[in-house]
């Protein structure tokens, strides 16, 4: 019998009869369709469920690791069984959208294990099918439901834009890891920069100490970078580390709250800082919703 957990095959590649006991089990965790993935003291808005999200966020102690689970990690989470062995989104599209390739099996261990222990976990409540494949993903990883870490997965989106990210982030040491960190280092020591992002907060008082730099989604993704990035993060002397690097974000901010510092998935926060894909905005709620300034840096 297939153990989901251990898989080291994509669902594509097995047999038929390999296939079907994924739905058996499937059927089995997941017996009744869920109501929600999200504690029921979260409310029924994505607004109140962003400011819950947030109180837990601001009450948790560190270090802690809050990640992300969108639809493409499910593709990986998953080994592309996900939805239901049907993919919504086309293999190649999962692949070249989320970081990860065909050589990436080997790093769904460390997703798997960043989702158990996540202090904080963003799951994509509001939206109908991507809800119920989350659900079932973590009903066959034996995870409860609804699921306690679970958060709204905009948080960092919604902390960003009404200030409070900044707050907290205000006064600390920042490591910042993606293939955007470099330059969004730079930015950060311009006068200008701050100047834009005011109505965020004080930028200003956010130390950026280091930027660990790894290969965009057009290179061949981040995951080829993660032991790298794992060690580079081992070695450097910060209090936070926010991560904006595709899927290998799960992994990486979960491995990095193991050593003893609190590790953020922030998403787009990076791309919509620089004034990166601006076509992308609004396809995100929270951000979609806030003008962000041209970038003169």
């Amino acid at each position: 019998m297939i153990q989901f957990d251990k898989l080291s095959q994509w669902y594509t590649h097995l047999r038929a009869e390999e296939q079907q006991e994924f739905h058996r089990l499937r059927d089995k965790k997941l017996s009744v369709p869920p109501k929600r993935i999200l504690p029921l003291n979260h409310g029924n808005t994505m607004e109140e469920q962003l400011q819950a999200g947030k109180q837990k966020f601001l009450a948790e102690k560190e270090p802690f690791s809050l990640i992300r689970l969108g639809d493409f990690e499910l593709g990986l989470l998953g080994a592309l069984y996900f939805p239901y062995g049907n993919a919504s989104n086309s293999i190649h599209t999962m692949l070249t959208r989320a970081g990860y390739t065909h050589d990436s099996l080997w790093l769904r261990p460390y997703m798997i294990e960043a989702v158990r222990k996540s202090a904080l976990v963003g799951v994509l409540e509001n939206w109908d099918t991507q809800c119920v494949e989350t659900a079932a993903l973590l009903a066959m990883l034996d995870c409860q439901l609804p699921f306690p870490s679970a958060v709204e997965i905009h948080l960092p989106y919604k902390m960003l834009v009404d200030g409070s990210l900044f707050k907290w982030l205000s006064g600390r040491k920042i490591l910042l890891i993606g293939n955007l960190a470099p330059r969004l280092s730079e930015a950060w020591k311009l006068p200008v920069f701050h100047k834009a992002y005011e109505h965020f907060g004080l930028s200003s008082k956010i130390q950026i100490v280091g930027a660990i730099p790894v290969r965009s989604r057009e290179e061949g993704g981040a995951c080829l970078d993660f032991r790298f990035a794992l060690k580079c993060a081992e070695r450097l002397d910060y209090d936070v580390a926010l991560v904006s690097c595709g899927s290998m974000a799960k992994p990486l901010a979960y491995g990095i709250s193991t050593m003893g510092r609190t590790a953020i998935d922030v998403g787009f926060v990076f791309d919509a800082l620089l004034g990166e894909r601006p076509d992308a905005l609004p396809l995100r709620p929270v951000l979609k919703d806030v003008k962000f300034p041209e970038p003169s840096w």
